[in-house]
């Protein structure tokens, strides 16, 4: 096995990623037949960020596979000491798996970040996800994306279990109602102060609390069948009109439809 650096001499990176990967190896470099992908594979003893990781392939594919629709792939392994647990692993990684779900795997991305994880056991990982269809579909894809990444990432065989909990409100919900209910309790004080009265200020606040009905809309039918009546009423009338100049021809021999539509066109609008 080589360093990292002694692979790629020819690569050049910032001082800051590279000195993550100084005390790397590289164990295999592979590509696929139709050249589309290539491969990276990296054993270290340290954790190195997904950040990290994904920057170095995109040098790699400028500096060193440069070819054309080609992509880097880095498959991180990583020989840690044994202070890191499953638990530590999670603790001090997390950031990463959620940047890196979020570049790959998006609805899991969603599934994960709004919800909560904890070991029950040093090799059991509970996770509770916010219940819907999200969840639903996907736990099991989340719960297996763990498995492997403790096992040949990190050499740790883990159990994954998920729990569905009551989806709750938007944060932005939650903090509506909280000064909703700080405005409500300063009405009531001040009522109180006014009255004398819990009760009748009880009463105020309950009127406060309570919407506005919304305005009711008339049923799309019952519009679109006024709009036909409408347009029935103003058609008639154009109709008796129209008659109504052809009488008045009839009774002048020698006028035209010209002159006679000029003459009764008031009568038309």
């Amino acid at each position: 096995m080589y360093k990292f650096f002694e692979v790629f001499k020819t690569l050049r990176l910032p001082e800051e990623l590279g000195s993550y990967l100084a005390d790397t190896e590289v164990t295999r470099v592979s590509k696929t037949s139709t050249n589309t992908l290539a491969r990276v594979y990296l054993k270290s003893d340290r954790l190195i960020g997904k950040p990290v990781i994904y920057k170095t392939e995109d040098a790699l594919k400028k500096q060193v596979f440069r070819m054309k629709n080609m992509d880097v792939r880095i498959i991180d392994r990583y020989h840690l000491s044994k202070q890191y647990t499953p638990v530590t692993i999670m603790e001090v990684y997390y950031d990463s798996i959620l940047f890196e779900l979020e570049k790959y795997w998006t609805l899991e991305y969603n599934l994960l970040k709004n919800s909560s994880w904890e070991f029950e056991e040093e090799d059991r990982l509970v996770l509770e996800l916010e219940d819907g269809f999200l969840a639903r579909t996907y736990a099991d894809s989340l719960a297996d994306y763990f498995h492997k990444v403790f096992l040949n990432r990190f050499g740790f065989e883990i159990d994954v279990v998920y729990r569905y909990k009551t989806k709750n409100g938007s944060h932005y919900q939650k903090e509506n109602e909280h000064k909703l209910n700080l405005r409500v309790k300063q009405i009531q004080q001040k009522m109180e102060a006014a009255t004398g009265s819990p009760a009748a200020a009880a009463a105020a606040v309950r009127k406060i609390r309570k919407k506005p009905q919304a305005k009711k809309r008339p049923h799309r039918q019952l519009q679109r069948r006024q709009a036909l009546y409408r347009a029935k009423a103003l058609a008639d009338r154009k109709t008796e009109a129209f008659q109504e100049m052809i009488n008045f021809i009839k009774n002048r021999p020698t006028m035209t439809f010209y002159t006679a539509g000029i003459l009764m066109k008031n009568r038309c609008r």
